[in-house]
């Protein structure tokens, strides 16, 4: 068995040669790769193999050539990695390379057929995340984002034989991230409060090109489009933030996320089902640059109408606000708010 660790020990990998059963047909000498966050398993005995165009069986009696440690610096960070050499039985001695590199968050598992005279063919890698995992993507959908029974939410993707796999701690961790990966369709449909706050934790971090347009169903409040179009403006690039948190949220469920532009705070919210969602100013006004941390505030408030107010959506302001703010917002089924937080006055000294 090969192990490989990333540099702080959260993320590890082995690779193994075992007997892997289809049906009632035993393969003897298959790759498999597991995967292990500190906090669980991820990837549960998952099979490399390659089924070339031609139509053979797929890849099996294996035996190990090589192994090559490194130690290379990626994009998320430092990272460990192992490139491990096998060949086939028989007269062609067909090699097979596999890559596993893994950092603190990541985990990558690439595949190459070497020495094949047919040319290239076509991956059948299985790769079977945990027991229990439980998936926020529609079927379909690329990249797979889930959780794991660890409370790890997963997404992992596919580009022809490599496979890409993030562990994230916190659902706000990948909404900061882009990984460019899916292509830009037509349009973005959000139907519902439940389609926008799965897309912006499955959809809206992956996109490789230009973001596409979003289509609103009818059941989607105006509170809830204007907290989401402030949230796209993060991703589209027509503003320049200073800051983005996703401050809490739930794949299909709903999500506090906050940008900061200069001394300006702007919280939307958006939900899927009726909830109260609450927010304290404090951790923003903590967070940002001490120049910038104002002793008075004021606030504008977008929010879902309460108590019979007429209207669609309530617009309120607010004058000479302490930092200490706490603020409860009863949101409604397919709806949201949008908050704008500005300095009286700056500190000085």
């Amino acid at each position: 068995m090969i192990t490989v660790e990333s540099p702080d020990k959260v993320v590890s990998a082995s690779l193994a040669l075992e007997t892997f059963w289809i049906d009632d047909t035993a393969y003897p000498g298959v790759p498999v790769l597991r995967v292990d966050h500190r906090r669980g398993p991820v990837i549960q005995r998952s099979r490399l193999a390659f089924q070339p165009a031609c139509g053979e069986p797929m890849r099996n009696g294996l035996r190990l050539v090589s192994v090559k440690q490194q130690r290379p610096i990626t994009r998320l960070g430092a990272g460990r990695q192992v490139v491990v050499r096998l060949q086939e039985s028989g007269a062609l001695e067909r090699e097979l390379e596999i890559t596993v590199r893994l950092t603190g968050i990541s985990a990558f598992c690439g595949l190459r057929l070497l020495r094949d005279r047919r040319g290239g063919g076509q991956d059948i890698s299985e790769l079977r995340l945990a027991d229990g995992t439980s998936l926020h993507s529609h079927a379909g959908d690329s990249p797979v984002v889930a959780y794991s029974p660890g409370a790890v939410l997963l997404a992992c993707w596919q580009h022809a034989a490599e496979h890409h796999l993030l562990m994230l701690e916190r659902p706000g961790a990948l909404v900061e991230m882009r990984f460019n990966v899916l292509v830009g369709g037509d349009e973005i449909p959000v139907e519902t409060g439940a389609d926008g706050c799965r897309s912006l934790f499955t959809q809206l971090p992956f996109f490789a090109a230009a973001m596409p347009p979003v289509r609103y169903g009818v059941a989607v409040r105006e509170s809830f489009k204007l907290a989401f179009n402030c949230i796209l403006s993060h991703f589209t690039g027509s503003a320049s933030d200073d800051d983005f948190w996703v401050i809490r949220g739930e794949p299909g469920e709903f999500a506090v996320v906050a940008r900061r532009i200069g001394a300006t705070w702007l919280v939307s919210g958006i939900c899927a089902a009726a909830k109260t969602l609450t927010l304290r100013f404090e951790d923003l006004w903590l967070r940002m640059p001490a120049a910038y941390r104002a002793l008075l505030w004021r606030v504008r408030i977008v929010r879902d109408p309460v108590n019979a107010e007429p209207g669609e959506s309530v617009a309120e302001s607010f004058g000479n606000l302490a930092p200490d703010i706490k603020i409860a917002l009863d949101v409604k089924k397919n709806g949201g708010f949008w908050l704008e937080f500005k300095p009286h006055e700056k500190k000085h000294g």
